[in-house]
């Protein structure tokens, strides 16, 4: 009793010294301090727990001071991984820079921004050893802020990078060069629609990106006038801001809507105009005989089972969010109350192979997604695969896990197989195209059959879906950022809804 008291007069006075009000960035916290104690020895695993606890700080706070102060500890944390750690270590160097990197894109005007730019510089010099690439970051902070606690220590630090490196002295920022020039933004605005129109000088050179729940507009060598201003969408349904970025020559343009949307973009001239007609993507509805209405997903592993595991990531804890995230976004993208969508566990449990195809039978459930991360010995493996379920009698040797075999036999038993190709094509193809747009190096390892016989009579289309390679370095830095995570989510969520517009089969 107690100790009871006393954490809880711990945690009331954290609050009142520091102003965190989230008890587990708080507890978080706490745990930080114990992991850079002797009293740990795994630091490693202990790490990991701390980082996730971290994550959820992030995740469960509604106060952008601890947001910013849950990814800024996050970034830490691996530093200190980066520095305990005398193999291995590369990986988690990555891992500090992108988190650091995360806090100064999502929140740049926070105390804490200057002091992640320079552990961003401290790590590519002390331990990816590019004094190149961490002066220019040092300049960067300089630049943005002049004024931030971390300025003596970016000098001293640009002091001792330039005593050891004196040709750096001698490279000279190169001039960026504008083809084109941005003069306004128009928009007109109707109901659930509006338009916007961006003047320009010269024909634009453009990227645009529809994802998600926002627009990215990517303006090529593009420049922008000082007395420019940020404007509004006057509509109820759109009414959120559009924020203007430049990226080196670039201007980048993102409207986030809390929607999804249709576009349609063209140019005119005289004078030359990118014109975007944006339009709230219409619920569907169904046809008599299109009765899909319960959808499974499958989290794979859980409990005593991690399933695979690399640099201190565990495959069950990153299908769990990845289920609960398709989930979310099903829910938003279909018609409300005319769909129950279930998962095979909710929770970090363990869960028999046959217990979930059970599950799902019990539910009589339409559609069945099963979700897991690949893993291969050879780590330069990466990309996507989806599985769907093979009626040949032959059997034939694949190079995947006996878990993952074991999942596909079971789900055999209770897969239409046409159903579950075209199921399994849609799905797969509307992720890889979703990732693609926005990461580079997504690989396609195609939609394959499962190499068992059907034993038993189908009931319902079923797939497996492998997202990324856990095993791969680059990939398992994504599956630990959360934008990475939605981005596959919306992907696997996008395809089941493209599934069941395009379904035309009745229900047994």
């Amino acid at each position: 009793m107690i100790k009871k008291y006393i954490v809880l007069i711990i945690i009331f006075s954290t609050t009142f010294l520091y102003g965190y009000t989230n008890p587990i960035l708080i507890k978080s916290l706490n745990d930080y301090k114990l992991l850079k104690s002797k009293k740990i020895k795994n630091k490693e695993a202990f790490s990991s727990i701390v980082i996730q606890n971290f994550y959820s700080a992030y995740s469960n706070s509604k106060s952008k001071k601890d947001k910013a102060l849950s990814l800024y500890m996050i970034g830490k944390t691996y530093l200190y991984l980066t520095e305990s750690l005398k193999n291995g270590y590369e990986i988690y160097a990555d891992l500090t820079i992108s988190s650091f990197y995360r806090l100064t894109r999502e929140f740049p005007h926070s105390s804490l921004s200057d002091d992640a730019y320079y552990y961003i510089a401290y790590t590519y010099y002390f331990h990816k050893n590019t004094p190149k690439t961490a002066l220019r970051i040092i300049n960067t902070l300089l630049r943005k802020y002049p004024k931030g606690d971390y300025k003596i220590k970016a000098l001293t630090l640009k002091k001792e990078i330039l005593k050891k490196n004196p040709k750096l002295k001698k490279i000279v920022k190169p001039k960026l060069i504008y083809k084109n020039k941005l003069l306004k933004i128009r928009d007109f605005v109707g109901v659930n629609y509006f338009r916007i129109v961006f003047d320009f000088l010269k024909k634009p050179e453009y990227d645009i990106i529809n994802q998600e729940f926002s627009i990215s507009i990517i303006l090529k060598s593009t420049l922008i006038s000082k007395s420019f201003k940020i404007i509004n969408i006057n509509n109820k349904n759109f009414n959120k801001r559009i924020n203007i970025e430049k990226d080196k020559n670039n201007l980048i343009i993102s409207i986030n809507t809390d929607k999804i949307v249709n576009l349609k973009y063209f140019v005119l001239k005289n004078p030359y105009r990118l014109v975007i007609d944006v339009e709230e993507q219409k619920e569907f509805i169904l046809k008599p005989h299109e009765r899909i209405q319960t959808i499974v997903l499958d989290p794979g592993h859980g409990g005593k089972d991690p399933g695979a595991m690399y640099y201190g990531l565990k495959e069950k804890d990153v299908t769990l969010k990845i289920a609960k995230m398709v989930r979310s976004y099903l829910y938003k993208l279909l018609p409300k109350n005319k769909f129950q969508i279930y998962l095979t566990r909710q929770t970090d449990r363990f869960i028999e192979l046959e217990d979930r195809v059970k599950y799902a039978n019990r539910l009589n459930s339409d559609l069945f997604v099963s979700i897991h991360c690949n893993a291969s010995k050879n780590k330069n493996l990466k990309g996507l695969q989806t599985f769907y379920l093979n009626p040949s009698r032959d059997r034939v040797q694949i190079d995947t896990s006996n878990d993952v075999q074991a999942i596909i036999d079971d789900l055999m038993k209770m897969a239409r197989v046409s159903e579950s190709v075209k199921f399994a094509e849609t799905v797969h193809y509307t992720l890889f195209n979703v990732l693609k747009k926005r990461y580079k190096y997504i690989e396609d390892h195609g939609v394959k059959k499962a190499p068992f016989y059907v034993l038993v009579s189908t009931k319902m289309p079923a797939i497996l879906v492998e997202v990324s390679f856990i095993s791969n370095p680059l990939e398992n830095k994504r599956l630990r950022n959360i934008y990475y995570l939605k981005n596959i989510s919306y992907g696997i969520s996008k395809g089941i809804v493209k599934y069941i517009k395009h379904a035309e089969f009745t229900k047994n």
